[in-house]
């Protein structure tokens, strides 16, 4: 029973690890899904992270479109008295192209995502020499849009599974408040993708 058990994890392993020639990774008919992290930054005043999940449908081969849920979380302080936390829930659609026939993949793709935010701020009251100065909390709701465009490589450990490395440029557009304030940014993201079906 022990050497079954070993037989069917190593089985498993290099079936993962396995390194023959990949062919079908992408092809019409095939789902994948899986998530990435595109922020995770931590520190002694804030803590930064943010991550997605995308799944989608191949409608020919090395092209698959999508949806891609989203969710970031940041929280920073003065240690002194100011404190905030910041939950931003994100969705919307994705589109993505492989090149390639190998287990190395260079890859494009574009999102526009919607996202819901919610800021928590809080003052402490605190004392000074010429008195307190008494604290007060507020919560902000609003909401921005997220274009976003990149590339990247995906490395296939096999049929079935990626890792890849994306860098995407996004243009956030918020719209609280009437205003329509744009701003860019760069991301660099890590993730593993899993490939189903045909």
């Amino acid at each position: 029973m022990k050497n079954l058990f070993y037989f069917t994890f190593y089985t498993f392993i290099t079936s993962i690890l396995s390194f023959n020639t990949i062919s079908a990774q992408t092809q019409k008919g095939r789902f994948m899904a899986g998530p990435s992290i595109g922020k995770f930054n931590f520190g002694k005043n804030y803590t930064d992270l943010a991550f997605d999940i995308k799944a989608g449908y191949f409608i020919v081969d090395n092209l698959v479109i999508g949806i891609t849920p989203s969710y970031s979380y940041s929280w920073a302080t003065d240690n002194v008295r100011f404190k905030e936390k910041i939950n931003v829930l994100g969705m919307g659609p994705f589109v993505r192209y492989y090149f390639g026939e190998g287990k190395l993949k260079p890859l494009l793709n574009a999102s526009f995502l919607y996202h819901s935010r919610k800021s928590n701020v809080t003052y402490s009251t605190i004392m000074t020499p010429e008195g307190p100065i008494e604290g007060y909390a507020y919560e902000f709701k609003g909401g921005y849009k997220l274009l976003q465009a990149g590339g990247g490589i995906a490395y296939f450990l096999n049929d079935n599974i990626s890792l890849e490395g994306i860098v995407n440029y996004g243009r956030y557009i918020d719209y609280n408040e009437n205003t329509d304030v744009k701003v860019g940014e760069v991301n660099i993201g890590l993730g593993v993708q899993i490939f189903i079906g045909q």
